[in-house]
């Protein structure tokens, strides 16, 4: 008995060991998944004929190894945008608009994010400069007692001799041209030359028109483009000027009017306006603009900021203004990070324009197209 007793236990124990040992067995069965996780089934019960339960996990990704991605870009190029993304990639090929990137894995979120910050549709931004001649003692009419100009602002105001005879010429000229859309410029460039004068810009006409004459008078013709920026335009010997009749605007005006009790101005006189066409985010450009003095101007990155349109910003990184007086070359304005809202104005000026006793004033509107 004792020894029956004893081969009992002994095989009690041999079944758990065998059971523990199966477990093992199990668990290491070369049949196993290398990703896969194998439960011990579920319940107290002994159990052994059922299949194990398996849990599928992720494969765990190398983040410093090397992939080859391809993007197409919409509205950057290439080149620009590597300008920036080089950091992220180990090396790039570009073709057009297609960029394929080696680039560590650890890497892509983040050239991913850039990308789409980067890669959107830039503005164009017309900025409407007008130059404000501010005089403190110097007893001149305002803008609302009469036209700014001291030029005449009418064909038939020539009185001269020259004029004259200029004028009896034109009468008899007649256009017939298709000039298709391009710059007003130029057009009145060709105009001038058809009759004989040289043109004198005394404002910015730069600006795109459509035209196509068919057996038009020559004043007809001239005036036809000049209207639509309201321009106007005399004749002085044989030289065709072409000058603003644009009186400021009511909220124009509104500016010029607290400007003159701020800085307790006596008078002014305004040119322009002068219109210059900049893309958003594109670094720095320079306009010679079209005043009586010699002014260049410096935009650098133009931003638009924010999207319901109306209550949108136009910010500029950079403004600065140049010019020459007296064979002087000065820098006037050099002012960071200015912005102007949209329909609104942005002021920026210099005292001691010419005299202690003058100021030039740069009053710039933004449109956004």
């Amino acid at each position: 008995m004792k020894t029956a007793k004893g081969i009992c236990i002994v095989s009690i124990l041999g079944l758990l060991a065998a059971f523990v040992g199966g477990s093992d067995a199990a668990l290491l069965s070369p049949t196993s998944h290398p990703n896969q996780t194998v439960l011990p089934p579920a319940g107290s019960g002994a159990d052994i004929g059922q299949e194990p339960q398996v849990k599928q996990t992720e494969p765990a990704f190398n983040q410093n190894e090397f992939l080859t991605r391809t993007y197409e870009l919409k509205h950057i190029s290439a080149e620009e945008f590597m300008k920036v993304a080089k950091i992220f990639v180990n090396d790039f090929t570009e073709r057009g608009s297609t960029l394929v990137v080696w680039i560590r894995r650890s890497n892509i979120e983040n050239f991913e994010s850039l990308l789409k910050k980067l890669d959107v549709e830039k503005k164009t931004i017309q900025l409407n400069i007008y130059a404000v001649y501010a005089h403190r003692d110097l007893k001149l009419s305002t803008l609302d007692e009469k036209n700014p100009s001291p030029k005449k602002t009418t064909a038939d105001s020539g009185s001269s001799p020259a004029s004259t005879r200029a004028l009896d010429k034109i009468k008899n000229i007649r256009v017939n041209r298709r000039y298709g859309t391009g710059p007003a410029q130029a057009i009145l460039e060709s105009l001038a030359e058809l009759a004989g004068l040289n043109i004198v810009f005394e404002v910015d006409a730069n600006f795109p028109v459509t035209s196509n004459f068919v057996e038009i008078p020559w004043t007809d013709a001239v005036e036809t483009i000049l209207k639509q920026r309201g321009l106007g335009y005399s004749i002085e010997g044989d030289e065709l000027i072409i000058i603003s009749l644009r009186k400021p605007t009511p909220e124009l005006k509104k500016v010029l009017d607290e400007l003159k009790a701020l800085w307790n101005f006596t008078s002014y006189d305004m040119d322009g306006p002068s219109f210059i066409t900049v893309r958003e985010s594109a670094g720095s450009a320079d306009f010679k603009l079209v005043m009586d003095h010699t002014l260049n101007l410096s935009v650098t990155n133009v931003k638009v900021k924010g999207e319901e349109i109306g209550k949108r910003t136009v910010s500029i990184e950079r403004l600065k203004l140049a010019g020459s007086m007296n064979f002087v070359d000065s820098l006037y304005i050099d002012t960071p990070d200015v912005s102007v809202k949209e329909k609104g104005f942005l002021v920026a000026g210099v005292s001691g324009f010419g005299s202690a006793a003058d100021a030039l004033i740069l009053v710039i509107s933004a449109e956004i197209k």
